[in-house]
């Protein structure tokens, strides 16, 4: 028998005296078998001690890449467990922490966080469309294939400070789900080499109108040398904190799936350049109000607005306009990035990655209104904040409950002091509350996630 080496790290409780038990779960590449599936012959068994009053974290170091693994659990009862991962066969993160996890007695699975592990995931956007959930993120690819290659950890900064930097965020990809626990990866929606206007894929926002599916996305501008990730490094390592963005311009690509292919409209629909916008015209956020009208809002670096759209969506529809706060109030301070509108109960929500200029890293905080053209008032944060430099929340409503998703440093890769960069993020959820009075209710960070949406026909 192979021998693994098993370390205390992250989160599990294990299922009792039962090796060969499958656990399905994590992410499926196109229609294949899920890469969590634990084969019965399995030439190595790792044995966990079980602790059935909370969870036993572990990580496993050494992983013969392409070999299963089954676990045994140790003085246990009771307990239904399930993997959120590609535990089962690793084909290339062996430094990844693998994680599974259990609840006791009712058999309930939970997504685990973050919900994708092999890989990084960033700047998370939802659709929902028919059974199905839909999550588009950009992967912060140059720190994804150093991973690979080297598996650098805590004490690398040094050596991949130029990797780290550069945020090579090449395209969006899509992953899809049922309930919650089992992601199946669809495949990339849209790269950048495909996109003449486009240096990189930065943060996305999705949206169906109409029978079509519109994908908004930003980038820096090809003209510019200069880079976020890159001014953002050296201000750090200089005592200079967080730097702001760079000119940045926001288009949008079109499909008749959400699964894609996305075509790009061939040019930007507000830049740098737009009569009356700023420069940071990123992270792109549409909503369409009651009317039928869809608005775009963008923003960065202390400063937000936004613009109506067509009705094709293909291009914007009068001046670009201020996001007003009550009696001249700013309705959203120490704004960093990531707006986001979503409407409740009656209720306008302008929500948004928050921290002072120069330092990190930054909660999610949010505004409320009852007219997309305001006025807004700031309501205070919702999100503590995470190990990284910056945050981005999406919210949505599925099968009848509400989700958070927002993105961490909590897979292995750079660090910078307490924090980790950009350039290692991942997509994690929560369930969302709101108070009687429309007031979201403080979510708290968890590793479990959410639960399995069992009635998923």
């Amino acid at each position: 028998m192979k021998k693994t080496l098993v370390t205390m790290l992250m989160l599990a409780t294990l299922l009792g005296g039962c090796a060969d038990t499958h656990f399905v779960g994590g992410v499926v590449v196109g229609n294949t078998t899920p890469l969590t599936l634990l084969e019965t012959n399995s030439q190595t068994i790792i044995e966990v001690p079980a602790n059935p009053e909370g969870q036993t974290p572990f990580q496993m170091d050494n992983i013969e890449i392409g070999t299963p693994y089954d676990f045994v659990v140790l003085d246990s009862s009771n307990i239904i467990c399930s993997t959120t991962d590609n535990s089962g066969t690793y084909t290339g993160f062996p430094n990844f922490s693998t994680k599974i996890q259990c609840e006791d007695n009712d058999g309930v699975r939970w997504s685990g966080n973050p919900i994708l592990r092999n890989q990084y995931t960033a700047d998370p956007t939802l659709l929902v469309d028919g059974d199905y959930l839909y999550l588009y993120a950009g992967r912060d690819e140059t720190s994804f294939i150093h991973m690979q290659k080297s598996q650098c950890q805590d004490k690398c900064l040094s050596e991949t400070l130029e990797t780290a930097a550069n945020f090579d965020i090449t395209g969006i990809h899509i992953y899809r789900t049922q309930n919650m626990v089992d992601w199946e990866y669809i495949g990339p929606a849209i790269e950048a080499k495909d996109v003449p206007w486009m240096r990189q894929t930065w943060a996305s926002h999705i949206l169906e109108k109409n029978g079509k599916y519109y994908l908004f996305n930003c980038s820096p501008s090809r003209d510019i040398i200069t880079d976020v990730g890159i001014k953002s490094v050296i201000s750090l390592l200089t005592g200079g904190g967080l730097a702001t963005g760079p000119s940045a311009l926001t288009g949008v690509a079109v499909s008749n799936s959400p699964m894609g292919p996305f075509v790009d409209s061939g040019q930007a629909l507000v830049s740098f350049q737009t009569p009356g916008a700023i420069d940071e015209v990123m992270d792109p956020a549409a909503f369409t109000d009651d009317d039928g009208t869809t608005y775009l809002f963008y923003g960065g670096g202390g400063h937000a607005q936004y613009v109506a759209l067509s009705d094709d969506l293909l291009s914007i529809n009068g001046p670009i306009l201020e996001i007003r706060g009550v009696d001249g109030s700013n309705p959203m301070p120490e704004l960093t990035e990531a707006t986001y509108v979503h409407k409740k109960n009656g209720i306008y929500y302008l929500s948004y990655s928050k921290s002072k200029i120069g330092e990190a890293p930054s909660p999610l905080a949010y505004a409320t209104a009852d007219n997309i053209h305001g006025p807004w008032t700031y309501q205070g944060d919702f999100l503590g904040a995470v190990d990284i430099l910056t945050n981005h929340g999406a919210i949505t409503t599925f099968k009848g409950q509400d989700y958070l998703f927002y993105h961490t440093g909590q897979l292995p890769g750079v660090h910078h002091g307490n924090f980790r960069s950009n350039a290692t993020r991942a997509v994690s959820v929560q369930h969302l509350s709101y108070d009687d009075l429309g007031s979201i209710i403080y979510a708290e960070q968890t590793e479990l996630g959410v639960p399995e949406i069992t009635n998923t026909q």
